[in-house]
């Protein structure tokens, strides 16, 4: 019976620098969420992006929300990574 010989990747403190330096350039572009509201009237969510941009989506299409009461809808937090 053969044995598989292992990949090994090797990589170079210079290319995680590289790495961490371009996602930092790329940081304000990822759609980062900054707030989020319920709007009741018209039961929907309200995400607003660090771009600008806000979404707007009815409750019962969100994933776990559907059934939910509105009064615990309104209570939205935003964790640190948006």
């Amino acid at each position: 019976m053969k044995t598989k010989t292992r990949a090994r990747v090797t990589t170079t403190d210079a290319e995680i620098d590289a790495a961490i330096a371009q996602a930092s350039v790329y940081e304000q572009y990822r759609p980062k969420a900054v707030a989020a509201t319920y709007r009741a009237k018209d039961d929907v969510i309200a995400i607003k992006l660090a771009t600008g941009v806000e979404l707007v989506i009815p409750r019962k299409l969100m994933q776990g929300l559907g059934k939910a009461d509105p009064r615990d809808v309104s209570k939205i937090e935003i964790d640190d990574y948006g």
